[in-house]
C-alpha cells in the first residue's frame, strides 16, 4: 500500500464516520416529522370504529323507534 492509498483510506473512514454520527439525528427527525401523521391515522380509526351501526333496509336489524314516529301525523285521523 501506498501512503496515498492509507491516506485516501482514512479520508474515507473520517468521512463515513462523521455522516454515521448524523444518522441517529436525522432518524430521530424523521420520526418526529411522521408522528402527525400517525396521530391523524389514528384519529380516523378511532372516527370509523365510532359509527353508529346501519340500521337501515336490509341491515338485519330494526332502527329505535323516535319521538318523531310517536307523533300523529295529519294522514291518520278520519276527519
Amino acid at each position: 500500500m501506498t501512503t496515498t492509498t492509507i491516506l485516501a483510506a482514512i479520508g474515507a473512514l473520517i468521512l463515513i464516520l462523521h455522516t454515521a454520527t448524523r444518522i441517529p439525528t436525522a432518524l430521530a427527525d424523521l420520526l418526529r416529522a411522521c408522528l402527525p401523521l400517525l396521530h391523524a391515522v389514528h384519529d380516523v380509526r378511532t372516527a370509523l370504529r365510532a359509527r353508529p351501526p346501519h340500521t337501515g333496509p336490509g341491515s338485519g336489524t330494526t332502527p329505535a323507534v323516535s319521538d318523531r314516529d310517536l307523533t300523529p301525523r295529519r294522514d291518520d285521523y278520519d276527519g
